[in-house]
């Protein structure tokens, strides 16, 4: 469970009083407590400069009149960081002509044993301040019981981006080395990472930025799994203009893309394709789930890009 679904459901972080009248106030972002997992790089005096303090104080007698009182005990920080990361990436877009649309995130329960979890992921992002609106119809033309909206997020395709920073890398002088695996890296000063041709290269710092450790560090190869899902594109006449993911243990997420085109494997140029990503499972354990996928997707064409989202969610990201 994310630990922002933690802090809310254990009430650790929020306070909340109950009214009896229609009136409900709220503080989401004059909270001092600073959770374990947020890891500040910067020392406590600058990150308090943040901090929007003393307004549970301005509505201290709110719950005497009879209004609800919901306040938020972490800061504001705790948000706002993951809103700048955000931010560089769609300037970088911007800055490099890498394309990108700007679309509703939204989090849905596909059937009612997944309402409880949508609806935790609604209350989470509502104390953290964010616009999030629920919604018991989404207009998506598949069974849904209702869903939360975060306005004004964004899909874009992850491989462009990839592109625009080796181009940005190589204008700066970098160098990039591709084709080879990285088999080793040294604990010297400076450190020296050995590939898998037998050659080196030497840098200063070295970030593994790989998902999965690839170093034999803390036995992750003992504790990861690869997992396997599957992608279906196909053309659609208007596609809902949403980025959605479902709440519970298997997740789909359904985006429209845009093309001038159409999807590679589809005939159309002049419609949206709409893929869709479903029921992963550990690779080498899916039976005959790739034939009945292929059934499934008769008249459709899998599609051979990737593409990412980014929506500023206080839960868990697979892909958005």
């Amino acid at each position: 469970m994310h630990p922002v679904l933690k802090l809310i459901q254990t009430r650790a972080q929020v306070t909340s009083v109950a009214g009896h009248t229609p009136l409900v106030l709220d503080s989401p972002h004059s909270g001092t407590v600073y959770p374990e997992d947020f890891r500040p790089v910067c020392d406590l005096a600058t990150l308090r400069r943040a901090e929007d303090t003393h307004v549970e104080k301005l509505y201290a007698f709110a719950p005497a009149m009879g209004a609800a009182w919901i306040e938020a005990h972490f800061p504001r920080s705790y948000l706002d960081a993951n809103r700048e990361g955000q931010a560089w990436l769609l300037r970088f877009c911007e800055d490099h002509g890498v394309p990108f649309e700007r679309r509703d995130a939204v989090t849905y329960a596909a059937d009612e044993r997944w309402l409880d979890a949508a609806r935790a992921e609604h209350e989470a992002a509502r104390h953290l301040g964010l616009d999030v609106r629920w919604q018991e119809e989404l207009g998506v033309p598949f069974p849904h019981f209702g869903g939360t909206v975060l306005p004004g997020q964004a899909q874009l395709d992850a491989m462009a981006v990839l592109d625009a920073l080796v181009r940005e890398l190589q204008r700066e002088g970098g160098t990039v080395v591709t084709g080879l695996r990285v088999v080793g890296v040294g604990l010297t000063d400076p450190s020296r990472v050995r590939l898998s041709d037998g050659s080196e290269v030497v840098a200063t710092n070295v970030v593994l930025a790989t998902g999965t450790p690839i170093l034999d560090r803390g036995l992750y190869f003992a504790k990861v799994e690869p997992q396997r899902s599957y992608a279906l594109a196909f053309r659609h006449p208007a596609p809902p203009e949403l980025m959605t993911l479902s709440a519970g243990a298997t997740t789909r997420s359904v985006r429209d893309v845009p093309t001038a085109d159409g999807p590679r494997g589809c005939a159309s140029t002049a419609h949206r394709s709409t893929r869709t990503w479903s029921s992963p499972h550990p690779a080498g354990q899916g039976g005959s789930a790739g034939i009945s996928a292929r059934r499934r997707g008769a008249g459709t064409a899998a599609s051979p890009t990737s593409r990412a989202s980014t929506a500023c969610t206080p839960t868990r990201n697979p892909g958005r």
